[in-house]
C-alpha cells in the first residue's frame, strides 16, 4: 500500500444494486462468486448490503479517502470484525464500488509488516498524523416504511424511533 492510494484504487466494481432486498437476495443466490448487493433507496443512496451469507448495514465511504484513513478507523477495524463483507464506496452520493473486507484485511497485514513499534492503529492513530476519516454513520433501511435511519451504531435487538418518527425502526433484514 502506498500513502496516496484511496479507496477507488482498491475498490471492487463487481456488485449488483437494487432498490428490493427479495430481488437482491435472489441475485447473490443465483451467483456463486460471492457477489455483494448493494441496496438504494430511490435517490441512488446506499440503504444496506446484502450477501451469500446474509445482510448488513451500509458502511460508506468516499471513493477518494485515503486507504491509510481507513486502516485506521476503529469504526471500520470493528466492522470487519464484526463481519461486515464489504464498505460502500460513493462518488457524488452514487455507489461505484465495494470495498470487501478480505482486501481491508490483506491491506491492514500488509501495514502491520511494514508497521514500526511505537505506532498505533485504530483509535490512537489520529495523534500519529495518519489521515483521518470521516465518521460515517450506518445506513439501514427500515422494512416498515423503507426511509433510511443513519445511525452511529447498531446492534440486533436495539429499539430506536425510525427516522420517519412515527414507529420503531426495523431492519429491512427482518423478514
Amino acid at each position: 500500500m502506498t500513502k496516496t492510494q484511496v479507496v477507488a484504487d482498491v475498490m471492487s466494481t463487481d456488485f449488483v444494486s437494487g432498490t428490493e432486498p427479495p430481488l437482491l437476495r435472489a441475485a447473490v443466490a443465483r451467483r456463486v462468486d460471492g457477489t455483494l448487493a448493494v441496496l438504494v433507496g430511490a435517490d441512488g443512496e446506499p440503504q444496506g448490503l446484502v450477501g451469500p451469507a446474509g445482510a448488513w448495514p451500509a458502511l460508506v465511504v468516499s471513493a477518494e479517502t485515503p486507504v491509510a484513513g481507513l486502516l485506521a478507523s476503529a469504526v471500520v477495524l470493528r466492522a470487519v470484525l464484526d463481519g461486515v463483507p464489504a464498505m460502500i464506496a460513493v462518488r457524488d452520493d452514487r455507489v461505484v464500488g465495494v470495498l470487501p473486507a478480505q482486501t481491508l484485511t490483506a491491506l491492514l497485514d500488509d501495514e502491520l509488516l511494514r508497521t514500526r513499534p511505537g505506532t498505533a492503529l485504530g483509535l490512537e492513530a489520529r495523534s500519529m498524523g495518519l489521515p483521518d476519516v470521516p465518521s460515517t454513520p450506518l445506513r439501514i433501511r427500515c422494512d416498515v416504511c423503507g426511509e433510511t435511519n443513519s445511525l452511529r451504531e447498531w446492534s440486533e435487538g436495539t429499539e430506536v424511533e425510525c427516522a420517519s418518527r412515527d414507529h420503531l425502526f426495523v431492519p429491512y433484514w427482518s423478514r
